[in-house]
């Protein structure tokens, strides 16, 4: 579980340094951006998505393990298996991304070099580009598909699974530890997955003029406002090993001032 909290925390800090230090610099300084900063600040962007992404899927399937197969659990996840899994998907990601920058790299760039949005991605790049972008599509369609479609499945599954599991048990205690152990995932999942919903969205309402490029990017920075600060806030009141460590930090550091 803290290994998955690591995690968690890492994708958030990756997130936050990727883009707020750099609309901080736009709103005081120069609004510009080199193409090579460009193309880094969207790797980071989307290898930060589909890291969360794997994270959030990982602590659903955790959650299926400890509630649907407690006897079995210690033998079906470790502490090294967590870690092999998540270097492994770091890579998965990581070369999907790759990928995605190769096929941007290629584009010439003739229209506007202006992004509206307060971050460099994937769709900003192919709105300037003047070639055949039907590949670029193609492969975005896929990787949203691959890493965010197959991660929702495999949650809705594992939480059908919990929901049935709470309902055949006869013991009211276990069913409220199970669903006390699966709120904070619950809460987390929603918020980023509503953000990034929101990410995916707004491209398209650019295309019909729903809403002004001001209040698109007014709902994007919620992306980066929102996930990172809310995640630790509700696992640290949520989780019973991370708050009573809070506190002995807390009373650790008070009570040699007090006496």
């Amino acid at each position: 579980m803290f290994i998955l909290l690591a995690n968690l925390a890492a994708g958030d800090l990756i997130g936050s340094t990727t883009t707020l230090p750099r609309i901080m610099n736009d709103l005081m300084f120069s609004n510009y951006i080199s193409i090579p900063a460009c193309f880094t600040q969207m790797f980071f962007l989307h290898f930060y998505i589909g890291f969360e992404c794997f994270v959030l899927t990982s602590m659903a399937v955790d959650r299926y393990l400890a509630i649907c197969h407690p006897l079995r659990y210690h033998s079906l996840m470790s502490n090294a298996r967590a870690a092999k899994l998540s270097l492994f998907m770091v890579l998965v990601i990581a070369l999907l991304v790759f990928g995605l920058i190769g096929l941007t790299v290629r584009l010439t760039f003739c229209k506007p070099r202006v992004v509206f949005m307060p971050h460099c991605d994937h769709m900003s790049f192919v709105k300037m580009a003047c070639d055949d972008t039907s590949a670029n599509n193609v492969y975005g369609i896929f990787i949203t598909v691959l890493i965010m479609g197959f991660g929702l499945a495999l949650i809705v599954m594992s939480y059908a699974c919990i929901l049935y599991e709470c309902c055949k048990s006869s013991v009211r205690n276990s069913q409220q530890k199970a669903i006390y152990t699966c709120v904070t995932h619950l809460f987390v999942l929603v918020i980023f997955y509503s953000s990034t919903m929101l990410q995916i969205v707004q491209h398209r309402l650019a295309q019909y003029n729903v809403v002004s490029d001001e209040v698109r990017a007014y709902l994007i920075v919620l992306f980066y406002i929102v996930p990172p600060p809310a995640n630790p806030i509700i696992y640290g009141l949520r989780t019973a090993e991370i708050r009573h460590g809070i506190v002995k930090l807390f009373r650790r550091k008070v009570e040699p001032a007090m006496s």
